[in-house]
């Protein structure tokens, strides 16, 4: 073939992938699944299927004041953080341990490298996700982070330590 004609070649295959392309990914990240709700009370939290993640803030934090608050932070493309979720967190065991010391479930999404997010990575010497903090309800108690691979014991654990 000619050199004519591989160019045309070459450039018919990568406008087609470029187009293929185009038709069949999505590059646009989820949003998180929190809802965007005001601060409410620990009574109002439905434990029985899914664990009921609030949004994330500081602010947030500070109006939970008194309650016991679980924080996830996490990211769409972290498969740490994916595994962790399905094969620990949203499980039973779990989810009742959290209803049973009042806990409220906070996900701070970093999917977007939110720099609040950073900031409290950061606060606890983390480079990334996941990260799992457990605030007492008594903020002048010791928080208690925990690792990024965890169990269903080490959650539990960390959630009656930060409960006592």
């Amino acid at each position: 073939a000619s050199s004519k004609s591989k160019v045309v070649a070459l450039l018919v295959g990568f406008g087609l992938s470029v187009a293929g392309g185009m038709q069949f990914l999505h590059l646009d990240f989820a949003e998180a699944d929190c809802a965007p709700t005001e601060v409410i009370s620990i009574d109002d939290l439905d434990f029985s299927t899914d664990i009921p993640w609030q949004p994330f803030s500081e602010q947030r934090v500070k109006d939970l004041a008194g309650q016991t608050v679980f924080v996830d932070f996490t990211a769409d493309w972290c498969l740490t953080c994916k595994v962790n979720e399905k094969a620990v967190l949203n499980t039973e065991a779990v989810r009742e341990a959290m209803a049973a010391h009042k806990v409220v479930p906070l996900m701070a999404d970093w999917t977007r490298m939110d720099p609040e997010i950073s900031a409290w990575l950061r606060r606890f010497s983390r480079a990334g996700v996941p990260f799992y903090l457990v605030i007492p309800a008594e903020r002048s108690k010791p928080w208690v982070p925990l690792p990024e691979v965890i169990t269903k014991s080490i959650v539990i654990d960390g959630i009656v330590k930060a409960s006592d």
